[in-house]
């Protein structure tokens, strides 16, 4: 018997991908327009993601931009007045998955949506560029999880020029496909000015 329902839940999610890429082709040919995915983990809405998505949305309004995020969170209300937000896992998730130009997040595979059985994490298409913004300035050899050969990256962003070289010369990235860019999330910092004294932040 549990063979027989792992048979059935593999044979759904085998079913549902090819209904999904057979209409998301369908769809992609009748808009013919680039979307731009952007979240972070399915619930926030706090950083490098949103700090994006509110460039996106602010000076790049031509762009066709969606925000991932489960309706539930508390950060919702951030970013509700921007528009286009997508339920996390949804169907519309699901079909923007597979049309989208750009999936760009703050935290790799975090909001790619799961197959109907909930076990597996859709595959993103090859036509889409997954592009990560990081949530954290990477110092750590970590490429075992994020170098290139395994982690899907297109484009790496960089917080600071030590993290960059260290991508660049250790992670298996070409030098297009990694930034020095800074994170967006620095847009966010509106009082930059130095002053004398010692910020004690524990994470």
């Amino acid at each position: 018997l549990p063979g027989l329902k792992r048979s059935i839940k593999n044979n759904s999610d085998r079913l549902e991908l090819i209904f999904l890429k057979g209409i998301a082709f369908l769809y992609s040919k009748s808009i013919r327009k680039r979307i731009w995915l952007v979240g972070e983990r399915n619930d926030t809405a706090q950083e490098n993601g949103y700090f994006f998505y509110k460039y996106l949305k602010g000076y790049q309004p031509q762009e066709v931009s969606y925000y991932i995020l489960n309706k539930k969170s508390t950060d919702y209300h951030l970013v509700s007045h921007f528009g286009n937000i997508i339920q996390y896992n949804s169907f519309k998730h699901k079909l923007f998955f597979f049309v989208c130009a750009y999936y760009v997040t703050a935290h790799n595979h975090y909001c790619f949506p799961t197959t109907i059985s909930g076990k597996k994490r859709m595959p993103l298409p090859y036509s889409s560029k997954n592009i990560f913004l990081d949530h954290g300035i990477t110092y750590a050899d970590v490429s075992e999880f994020y170098g290139k050969q395994k982690s899907g990256i297109n484009l790496f962003i960089c917080g600071a020029k030590p993290e960059y070289d260290h991508v660049k010369n250790n992670f298996g990235y070409d030098e297009n496909e990694v930034a020095y860019t800074g994170f967006a999330r620095f847009d966010g910092l509106h009082n930059s000015s130095s002053s004398k004294q010692i910020l004690v932040m524990p994470t």
